[in-house]
């Protein structure tokens, strides 16, 4: 068995996901939160002996991904990968404080779509991020639904509605 571990320290939320390779396709095994991740580990027995982890972060959380650097895993960042004005061979047209999580999925776009994407992803915030055949050409951030509600009265002076598919 090969296995891979996505460990994404973003702003909030530090979560892990889990992967096993299985006849030459990789799978997602399991989303957990970083907390339970040991847990996972165990119960799927995956060691340092047929898994690596790869490490997404905005901010260092050293302290808890010792437990696991002592037990053997290899770890490798993605921030490694940038050179320059380029992410692993990815033309950026952005400053490199660029989110690496907004990184790995402009390169899976650029990689595999041959035309202009304009790449959404909703989360604690909402990045818009246009990406071409030039490679990644920056984007926007903006404030998640729970900030976004939180500007207003905690959504009190937001509108409620509920979509459905009865027109009546």
């Amino acid at each position: 068995m090969q296995a891979l571990v996505t460990i994404d320290f973003g702003n909030t939320n530090p979560h892990a996901g889990i992967f096993q390779k299985h006849q030459g396709e990789w799978n997602l095994i399991k989303v957990c939160p970083f907390s339970e991740l040991s847990l996972y580990l165990n119960q799927l027995q995956m060691t340092p002996h047929n898994s690596q982890l790869v490490l997404s972060e905005v901010k260092a959380r050293e302290e808890e991904l010792q437990p696991l650097l002592e037990q053997g895993f290899l770890l490798t960042r993605v921030k490694s990968y940038w050179r320059g004005n380029k992410f692993a061979g990815m033309p950026v047209n952005y400053a490199q404080t660029l989110g690496e999580d907004r990184l790995i999925q402009a390169y899976y776009v650029f990689k595999k779509m041959k035309t202009n994407v304009l790449l959404i992803d909703a989360g604690t915030f909402v990045t818009m991020d246009v990406i071409t055949h030039a490679g990644f050409q920056g984007g926007y951030i903006f404030p998640g639904l729970p900030t976004y509600q939180a500007c207003f009265q905690n959504g009190e002076l937001l509108k409620s509605v509920e979509l459905s598919n009865n027109l009546s």
